[in-house]
């Protein structure tokens, strides 16, 4: 909508050939941005097969253990030990 206003002014302004001009290029410019787009929209979907391949391919051969968070005990599974009376990592 802002090309056609600008190519509108710029119409006025300096002429058909420069108005046309910058028309065609707001139009390249868009379907650029359209291609960069759908392809990183691809390449998410790739990206969230893969992790879904991975998901299922490690589903049932072992446990994975839980994150350690800053400040929070760590878990028996990390290596952390934790004392039972205060719940603090040791």
């Amino acid at each position: 909508a802002i090309g056609s206003t600008a190519a509108g002014f710029i119409l006025d302004a300096f002429g058909p050939r420069w108005g046309y001009a910058f028309a065609a290029a707001s139009g390249v410019t868009a379907a650029l941005i359209y291609l960069a787009g759908l392809r990183r929209v691809a390449a998410g979907k790739d990206l969230r097969a893969a992790e879904a391949e991975a998901d299922a391919a490690g589903a049932g051969a072992t446990e994975t253990a839980a994150p350690v968070l800053a400040g929070g005990p760590a878990p028996a599974a990390a290596g952390g030990q934790q004392d039972n009376a205060t719940g603090q990592a040791g």
